[in-house]
């Protein structure tokens, strides 16, 4: 995309999106509007095995498969053995129309940069990243550092993160972080008073007794009916901590829950149920099972350590945990699992209450960037 300016500067920016498996392009209207644009020429780049990409690694039936579950089992959870088939199937499908899996990973996507710098002529520019695609831009750092002026980190996710064995316990602790304000803060103690214990005894009640909530399904917008035991409500809240614009309603939303009116959880469980459609399913669980997986423990991702009891059945991992058996494991070599150290000039940028890429994450990734400058919106 062109800049608007009459003379732009000659290096360029280019970015490419989250996920893994989010599209780039699907976004290009966007971020023809990005004030980027008045000063530097922008590129798009689109990642091996999404939407626009050829081949694009879909898999459908696997987006299916996660919808067994919508409206007949516990939180709209799938079958697992739905999933497990639709993986097999999947995989073995891209497999015999001659698709590597093994090559779908963030040093090939890094190489991928570096080669389309090559064959632009570019000698110099600037590499944006957000959540995702902030792994992939270190990685650019590491192998292909030649030319990179500048960097922008927005919402990192560092190599040596093991997401699936923290993902709850950052959600939870995101969580924790907002019943910590309205404690704090004198009108909000006075307007939600104990509602930190409030919830965790609502998510005690529908453990013994699940929630039940009418919502729209996210595709086609027809009832559907939704019981939620305590992770089906945290399932919630992760979907309102994930939605900036979410995040200023949910004490208001948590203490109505509270009260009984737990219509106020159906937009967050039409948004959580939704997130699971959509994106480039065989190209997440390629570079998830070539990398990320190989370095996490089991035990750790199915039994998240320091939970509160409430949510002793609350588990997050990136991708179905069915993945483990259903889909070709990578052999990643140890540093795709170790930080990156850069001396080019980099702005991180991290949000107070971000569930995925938490702040503590930008911290760890900035002290290894001498030259780094860290943000934390609040």
């Amino acid at each position: 995309i062109k800049s608007r300016s009459s003379s732009p500067r000659p290096d360029p920016i280019l970015f490419t999106s989250g996920g893994p498996g989010g599209s780039t392009l699907y976004q290009t209207k966007i971020h023809r509007r990005s004030p980027l644009l008045d000063e530097r020429d922008l590129i798009l780049f689109e990642q091996r095995g999404t939407r626009f990409a050829e081949p694009a690694l879909m898999c459908p039936e696997i987006d299916r498969a996660r919808r067994s579950g919508w409206g007949t089992r516990l939180n709209g959870d799938p079958d697992p053995r739905e999933v497990t088939a639709a993986m097999t199937a999947c995989a073995r499908s891209l497999e015999q129309a001659g698709v590597d899996l093994a090559g779908y990973t963030t040093k090939e996507s890094a190489a991928d940069i570096a080669e389309l710098k090559r064959l632009l002529g570019i000698t110099s520019w600037n590499l944006y990243g957000v959540s995702y695609s902030t792994k992939i831009m270190l990685t650019v750092l590491r192998d292909h550092p030649e030319g990179v002026r500048s960097v922008i980190l927005d919402s990192v996710l560092p190599p040596e993160a093991n997401w699936d064995e923290d993902g709850a316990a950052n959600i939870v602790d995101s969580l924790e972080r907002i019943f910590s304000i309205c404690r704090e803060n004198e009108t909000l103690r006075a307007r939600f008073p104990g509602l930190r214990d409030r919830f965790f005894r609502l998510l005690a009640d529908s453990n013994r007794q699940p929630l039940e909530i009418s919502i729209k399904n996210p595709l086609d917008g027809a009832p559907l009916s939704l019981k939620l035991d305590g992770a089906g409500i945290m399932n919630c809240l992760y979907a309102g901590l994930e939605n900036a614009s979410a995040i200023p309603w949910l004490p208001l939303i948590l203490d109505a829950a509270c009260r009984g009116e737990s219509r106020r959880l159906a937009p967050l469980a039409q948004s959580y149920l939704g997130s699971s459609q959509g994106s480039a399913m065989g190209m997440r669980l390629a570079v998830w099972c070539n990398e990320e997986f190989p370095f996490e423990k089991p035990d750790k991702m199915l039994k998240p350590a320091g939970l509160p009891p409430e949510l002793a059945r609350f588990v997050q991992t990136a991708v179905p945990v069915e993945a483990l058996q259903a889909w070709p494991q990578g052999r990643p070599d140890v540093r795709e699992n170790q930080p990156v150290s850069s001396r080019v000039p980099i702005l991180i940028a991290a949000g107070e209450f971000d569930p995925d890429t938490p702040p503590k994450w930008a911290r760890e990734a900035a002290s290894h960037l001498p030259q780094a400058r860290l943000i934390e919106f609040a």
